[in-house]
């Protein structure tokens, strides 16, 4: 197993292959700028800001997955607005939960009969603590 996003399994099997690519983390600081009169202002730490990442999922019912279900499972978790954990290789992301922020779909192929067979979709997620 790669990893898990919540309830999405990120695996290679003999059955399926489901993984994501252009995984980016982004991290930021948060400074609140002090006006000196005649000077150039001072900066003062505050705190971190909530970590965000993002990640393209490849869903192609050639490599053993249900495109719709997919994309169904991912929709209901930004829909339900769920906090899940976000882990790859064995170790946690972050310091608590994740949330979908944004989720766009492609859909890149429809059968004839007007069935997902491949679809990407990019993830938008940030950290959510508790």
């Amino acid at each position: 197993m790669i990893g898990t996003l919540g309830s999405v399994i990120f695996e290679v099997s003999e059955d399926s292959i489901k993984t994501f690519r252009d995984l980016s983390f982004s991290r930021q600081a948060n400074y609140t700028e002090h006006a000196i009169i005649n000077s150039k202002g001072l900066l003062e730490f505050t705190g971190l800001k909530a970590n965000t990442c993002s990640l393209k999922i490849i869903l192609d019912a050639s490599l053993g997955l249900n495109p719709l279900k997919e994309l169904d499972t991912l929709r209901k978790m930004l829909n339900n607005h769920e906090a899940v954990a976000f882990v790859i290789g064995g170790e946690v992301q972050g310091q608590g939960l994740w949330v979908i922020e944004s989720m766009n779909e492609t859909l890149e192929l429809i059968t004839n009969t007007g069935e997902i067979f491949k679809a990407s979709v990019n993830l938008s997620l940030k950290e959510y603590l508790v």
